[in-house]
This record gives structure tokens, sequence and C-alpha cells, in this order.
């Protein structure tokens, strides 16, 4: 049994709590740290991820909080993902609260998802982040934004996500650092650029030199760090993705294989298709308020 193996055994809910596959709760929030909820329990999609509990909260829009629970019990500091209640298509698969999922699914860690106007981003919203995107996270009386950070947060919940061994731990920081620092930093405007039609892209030598030394390293190896799947590879393959789609790795097998192996997982395949069932109900929902 490999140690990507033996860490899935020792996953715990966040709580405490020993967790049952199969069982979902809806939740509300209560306490001083946490809006107060009017609930409406309405039953999800057929075949879709779980029904939804459609909320008010003073100072925002409706929402919708998407439960998630794998325990026996819904607990009041539940974790909860903030991301946009509606997106067009394009950014669908991609919006960054699937970093959030992802790393809660492989962690087996209940959470709950909420939202925020796409159309509308006000002063509420600016004052959880401060930037006006998503995702941002609560965690009991903690509130955190950036999908990097929220990652770090929550990998320090469970061993399916960060090693405890000393330099393993450090070997997944700097991996999940050098994926936001030295390659993300390249992909995401060389990405901008490329959607604009410039016929030359100034970024792609940079970028096609980061994939070359990332090429060397994962010619040797599975994972980043730690001889297993950790947040780093979250991270690493998730900034990969959309180079990948669009066909960038072609001349990389090691990085196009890792992507595919990664994206294989059943905790990111679940993640992604939540996100995508959580924006098709929202264009039913405009679809019918048309109505």
């Amino acid at each position: 049994m490999g140690a990507d193996h033996r860490r899935r055994g020792r996953r715990a809910d966040g709580h405490g709590g020993r967790l049952r596959p199969g069982c979902r709760h809806l939740i509300r929030r209560r306490g001083p740290s946490g809006p107060r909820l009017s609930p409406e329990l309405r039953a999800g999609p057929p075949g879709g991820p779980a029904p939804f509990l459609a909320v008010s909260i003073p100072g925002l829009r409706r929402v919708i909080l998407a439960s998630h629970c794998r325990g026996d019990i819904a607990m009041p500091g539940q974790v909860t993902i903030w991301t946009y209640d509606w997106v067009p298509k394009a950014p669908r698969g991609y919006v960054r609260d699937l970093r959030l999922r992802w790393a809660l699914e492989e962690a087996g860690i209940g959470y709950a998802v909420a939202t925020v106007p796409f159309d509308d981003r006000g002063p509420d919203h600016l004052a959880r982040q401060p930037f006006a995107q998503v995702p941002f996270l609560d965690d009991g009386d903690i509130r955190i934004f950036e999908s990097g950070a929220c990652l770090l947060h929550l990998a320090e919940k469970s061993e399916a996500l960060m090693p405890r061994e000393p330099q393993e731990k450090a070997d997944t920081l700097q991996w999940f650092v050098a994926a936001l620092n030295s390659v993300e930093m390249v992909t995401v405007p060389w990405w901008f650029i490329d959607m604009s039609g410039q016929a030359e892209n100034p970024l792609a030598g940079w970028m096609q030199q980061r994939f070359e030394r990332l090429e060397a390293v994962l010619e040797t190896r599975e994972w980043l760090a730690a001889s297993c799947f950790t947040v780093a590879d979250i991270m690493m393959s998730d900034v990969l993705r959309i180079p990948n789609d669009l066909g960038k790795l072609e001349n990389y097998p090691a990085l196009g294989a890792y992507v595919a192996r990664s994206c294989s997982r059943p905790a990111f395949r679940k993640a992604r298709r939540d996100q995508l069932a959580h924006f098709e109900a929202a264009d039913a929902a405009k679809a019918q308020a048309r109505n």
C-alpha cells in the first residue's frame, strides 16, 4: 500500500467525526460569525450532486447553499466555499472554486457552496474579496480569500493534502508556490493575450521554457512531492489544464500525462461535475425567472 493510499485511510471530516460516504445533509449557519439564513429547501436536478438550500443573506442577494457533507451530522462550523451565482459558458469548469472543491473531495471533508452575484459585484462582495473575485472560504470563524491561500488552509486539515513529515511538507509547499509563481504567472497572461487574437504571443517562448523545465521533473516522478498526490498537484495540474486543453502541451508528453492522471482522479471528476451542475442550475433559474 503506497503512501497516497495510507493517507486516504486517515481522512477526517475536520470536526472529529467519522465519515460515512453517501450521506448528505443541509446546514444552517448559526452564531455571530455567520449570516442568519432564511432557508427554502429545493430538490436538486435529477441525477445531480445534491439538494440545495436557497437562502437570503442581509447585504447580499439570494444565494444557494449546496451541501456536500459526508459525516453522520452536519456541523455548524462546516466549511463553506463561496463562488459566483452564474458565469458565462466559457469559464465553466475552470472557475477557481473548483480547486477548493477538489481538495475537500480528496480529503473527505464535508462542505457547502454559497454564492455571490456575478453581474453585480457590490460592496458586500468587496468586503470579502477586495478584487471582487472568487473563491473565498468560511471555516467556522475563519474567513479567507484567494484560491491558493484557501488551499493551504485546507491542506493543514488533512494529510491527504499535506504530508506532516517536515521534508515532505517542505517539498509540497515549494511545488505549490512554484505552480503559482513560476508557471501560472506566465500561463494566465499568455492566455489573455492569446484570447485577444494577437498573431504572435510575446509570452510563448517564456511559457515553453517553463514547460521544458517542468517536463524534465515529471519525466522522473508520478507526483511532484512526497511520492504521493498532494495539494501541490491540485494547484499545478489545475494551472496546466488550460494550456493542455488548448493543445499547448502536445510536445510535452510527461506534462500531458500528468494532467490526465490528475484529472482522472474521482475527486476532480466530482468537483468539476458539481461545478458544472451548479451553473447549469443557475441557467435554469434564470430561464424560469424570465417566464
